[in-house]
């Protein structure tokens, strides 16, 4: 796994499994054994909730993406029902073309939302249902 540049350039952050490597190789060197597992455990828990704190902020913006796509989706299909009632497009000749452009459009909504549902806002774990 690459390693993740923020934007500031001082900032850089590394892996989750080099942290911890880290932390077992800085914790190793200690000489005092109950402070070292205590120091281990606490960087341990500090990489894990660091981790679930990106992860929340990830949710978070693809969340966002996922609610704007199904409004441009709903506002296209309005847009498309509104023109050809008012008979602005003409798809007399071509009915199975404006079933099938909505249609598409209805699935893909619904299918955002399972994508949403199932994976932004599961507590099982991605790969298992």
């Amino acid at each position: 796994m690459a390693d993740d540049v923020k934007s500031e350039p001082s900032e850089i952050h590394i892996s989750r499994l080099r942290a911890l490597q880290a932390i077992r190789l800085g914790s190793a060197q200690d000489v005092d054994q109950p402070k070292r597992h205590e120091l281990a455990d606490a960087s341990a828990k500090a990489v894990e909730v660091d981790g679930r704190k990106r992860y929340f902020e990830l949710r978070d913006r693809w969340s966002g993406a996922i609610v704007t796509w199904i409004w441009i989706l709903i506002l296209f299909n309005i847009g498309i029902t509104i023109a050809v009632g008012a008979k602005w497009l003409d798809y007399s000749s071509l009915e199975w073309f404006i079933t099938a452009v909505l249609v598409q459009t209805f699935l893909q909504i619904v299918g955002l939302g399972v994508v949403a549902v199932q994976y932004l806002f599961s507590d099982k774990p991605p790969g298992k249902t």
